[in-house]
């Protein structure tokens, strides 16, 4: 009874399940000594209990001010009894474990046991700096900085937790190894986040979790190539490199054979959950991104000779010019990947992927130092975020899957602006970033996030491009037109306010006519509807150039007819057609579900009659149906396909080079021909690029007026000869890319057969002069309408207010 009473006070587990009691006189008070020679003494008149003479209380202030205490205990304070030797133990378990604390001069030493394993750990001090440089110099910064350390001395094992006490969750292991030789190191490991919340030490002891601790923590040399590429776009001390040792950590006998033998290496940022996984020396494998690994090359840049597809662009003026080619220059924060075939799965069906993309950090953009960087929060602990831009396989340029990252992306383009074009795009990064706005317009207010990028994008380009303060200004205004509807702003907004010094600087700029009548480039002007919205009505006073050509003064420009007819891609596709062939129909079998026998011993109601009479008719529709299947073999059919794309390829590039000659090709005797090229190289008059002839498609009446901005001594003939070449050209882009969707898809294995017949049965159903905004949509979309949709499409068009059914699988998302 006197030993329960005890251990009401001072807890079931420190107190002794036996104790030999002694009566002090013929006072009310017992006393009794345990095995470890601790006084237990109670007085049953008062309830008082003491342990060695002192009586249970309150941790002093010199524990609970300690630097160590604070880092993992915070504010906690505990019931404890202070022993003979000093040691203040709690009298009660928090979370199953108990806790000893001991001054020694300024230390602290806090023990912990975990009373379900029966372990004792030591908490280590990371010292005053947080270096850890007692006993751990050599962490990195985050094992450091964001876990508490706790060490089984008997064990010599290393336990990595959360900082605060109250989390038990295994994040690393440190363990103390013989690597032979009489050496002694240390193996550390990173418990998987599945198994975090198991004890340790049956991380360590069984057999079926230690095999799952595989990927063991090293120290590699700052010259190494992939950590010195990863390191431009996160700091080297948040980068933590682990070896993959086969068999878990049971396996650490064999390390030096494992090194020797070659070994895997695992790269984590772990603040950006991205992981590259690199065998031996070889390239380093996105985990996060399947199918692409880091480019060898590391900037968005390419030469002229052998560059990549996603940065070439014919320029007539630089043919056979070793030139080197800049995307967002003066910005290196981020890692390009490219695709890599070998490890693409057989779920992608064929589905074209981008051959490049590259992964920014997310956040407000800078200039620094005259390099523009992305600001990320410094600390360990700070959690980051990426953005995914890929690059379109064939126009270039840089596309982004959401409004932020687009606006980010816009202000990347507006930082690293310069006065000349790139000339990948043919435009200067503010008129991209220009673009890129356009792109965003929306009645929904923006975030917080995406406020602060659009409104530093006048502030990183606006002296190279008055008009983004301008539409950026009318973007803002569109996006709280409706903000009374939405509530669940995260903070509110502050008045907007047009800054009347940009809207004058455009407005002055557009009044400036350069000598005889040139505009100034298009590509920095606001469209006509804009600038209404933005300026309130007024007008820029464009000054137009048809007028010093359209007199008769000057020479105007004939361009010849196409090289290629308009007849190849339908003669193609009637190629590609007959490796299909369709078996006749065979007459159907009976209809299974008979009416007149399931429903014999009941009356048939008419619902019942009409619905098995549909299912009926469906049934012999359908065994009516002819059945395509391949006429070629495999072989023959990759040897026809190779065939096809070396054609088309050779077609497109030659329709190409026919359309943006064309419109580069400023004839010698021309009226102010020299004034032009010079205003060309100023920038102040548009080069055309790839994506320019993708907008000649999409605008049927206005393209003679757009090429015009481009070459304006073109005739009205010219223009219509030009506008025909771009349809050709985007019917051989868009055949092409269904070249190589069927080039995969004969490299897959026979369960996608159908598939692959089904591509081989796509053929366009509708003329390409009616709609070449559909052409530009498949173009850009490296997609071809299917006949199915054509003509869900046609007679939606055709009827409208109906409902169509488009089944599963015939293309409702591509």
């Amino acid at each position: 009874m006197l030993r329960d009473a005890v251990a009401c006070v001072l807890g079931q587990e420190r107190t002794p399940a036996t104790l030999r009691w002694t009566r002090l006189g013929e006072s009310g008070s017992f006393e009794a000594v345990s095995n470890c020679q601790h006084l237990y003494s109670i007085n049953t008149l008062d309830g008082e209990v003491l342990l060695d003479g002192f009586p249970p209380g309150r941790l002093p202030k010199d524990i609970l001010n300690h630097p160590l205490y604070k880092r993992c205990f915070a504010t906690q304070d505990f019931e404890v009894a202070r022993t003979n030797t000093g040691v203040l133990q709690t009298t009660k378990p928090y979370a199953g474990r108990l806790y000893d604390f001991i001054i020694e001069g300024d230390n602290l030493r806090i023990n912990e046991t975990d009373i379900e394993q029966d372990v004792e750990l030591q908490l280590l001090d990371v010292g005053s700096d947080g270096s850890c440089s007692d006993w751990g110099p050599d962490l990195p910064d985050r094992l450091k900085e964001l876990h508490s350390h706790w060490i089984d001395r008997q064990r010599q094992v290393l336990v990595f937790r959360p900082t605060l006490f109250k989390e038990h969750d295994t994040h690393f292991l440190a363990k103390s190894l013989d690597t032979g030789g009489g050496l002694v190191g240390y193996q550390c490991v990173r418990v998987p986040p599945h198994l975090r919340g198991v004890p340790w030490r049956k991380l360590l002891d069984d057999a079926q979790y230690a095999a799952h601790l595989t990927d063991m923590l090293v120290l590699p040399s700052s010259t190494v190539h992939a950590k010195t590429v990863i390191s431009k776009f996160e700091d080297p001390a948040y980068i933590h490199a682990f070896v993959a040792v086969p068999g878990g950590v049971g396996a650490g006998d064999h390390l030096r054979k494992l090194f020797k033998d070659g070994c895997t290496l695992l790269w984590v940022l772990p603040r950006y959950h991205l992981e590259f996984r690199q065998h031996q020396s070889g390239t380093p494998l996105s985990v996060d991104y399947q199918g692409y690994r880091l480019a060898a090359c590391q900037q968005l840049a390419s030469a002229q000779h052998g560059a990549p597809q996603h940065l070439c662009r014919i320029d007539a003026d630089s043919v056979g010019c070793d030139v080197t080619w800049y995307t967002l220059p003066e910005f290196r924060k981020y890692l390009v990947l490219e695709r890599s075939d070998e490890h693409i799965s057989h779920n992608t069906a064929g589905a074209r992927r981008a051959d490049v993309m590259i992964i920014v950090p997310r956040g407000p953009v800078t200039i620094s130092m005259q390099q523009v960087t992305v600001q990320c929060p410094p600390a360990s602990g700070d959690k980051c975020q990426v953005h995914k831009y890929e690059f379109h396989p064939r126009f270039g340029y840089l596309q982004a899957s959401s409004k932020l990252a687009r606006l980010q992306l816009a202000a990347l383009y507006a930082a690293t602006s310069s006065l000349l074009p790139e000339p990948l795009s043919g435009a200067t990064g503010a008129q991209t970033a220009l673009q890129l706005i356009r792109m965003n317009w929306s009645n929904v207010p923006l975030t917080k996030e995406e406020h602060q990028q659009l409104t530093s994008i006048p502030i990183l380009g606006g002296h190279h491009c008055s008009s983004l303060g301008v539409l950026a200004h009318e973007l803002l205004l569109s996006s709280e037109q409706l903000g009374f509807l939405h509530h669940d702003l995260d903070e509110p907004r502050p008045k907007l306010q047009f800054n009347t010094d940009v809207g004058n600087c455009y407005l002055q700029e557009m009044k400036q006519q350069a000598y005889k009548g040139w505009v100034s480039n298009p590509r920095s002007l606001l469209e006509p509807e804009e600038e209404y919205r933005a300026l309130g009505g007024m007008r820029s006073q464009q000054a137009t150039a048809e007028h010093s050509f359209r007199d008769g003064r000057c020479h105007m420009y004939e361009v010849a007819s196409c090289p290629v007819g308009a007849d190849v891609v339908p003669q193609i596709e009637n190629e590609i057609l007959g490796c299909v062939s369709h078996s006749p129909p065979v007459s159907p079998p009976a209809y299974p579900l008979n009416a007149q026998n399931l429903l014999a011993s009941v009356r048939a109601l008419p619902l019942e009659q009409a619905m098995h009479a549909e299912l009926e008719s469906s049934w012999i529709a359908w065994h009516g149906t002819e059945n395509p299947k391949l006429q070629l073999s495999r072989h023959d059919l990759k040897t026809r396909l190779l065939a096809w794309k070396a054609q088309v390829q050779d077609l497109r590039t030659g329709t190409e080079e026919y359309v943006l000659e064309s419109l580069n090709h400023i004839p010698d005797k021309a009226h102010h021909s020299r004034s032009f090229r010079l205003l060309r190289y100023a920038n102040d008059a548009a080069r055309p690029s790839l994506l320019d002839m993708l907008r000649c498609a999409a605008q049927p009446h206005t393209s003679s007026k757009y090429m015009r901005t481009f070459n304006p001594y073109l005739t009205d003939q010219s223009c219509a000869r030009l506008w025909e070449g771009v349809l050709v050209w985007l019917q051989l882009c868009v055949l092409e890319d269904k070249l190589e969707r069927l080039s995969a898809l004969v490299q897959m294995p026979l369960e996608f057969e159908p598939t692959l017949v089904k591509e081989l049965l796509v053929k366009r159903t509708w003329d390409p002069r009616a709609h070449p905004e559909w052409l530009a949509f498949e173009a850009e979309g490296q997609l071809q309408i299917r006949p199915v949709q054509h003509w869900v499409a046609s007679y939606m068009l055709e009827h409208p207010g109906e409902v169509v059914q488009l089944n599963m699988g015939e293309g409702k998302t591509r």
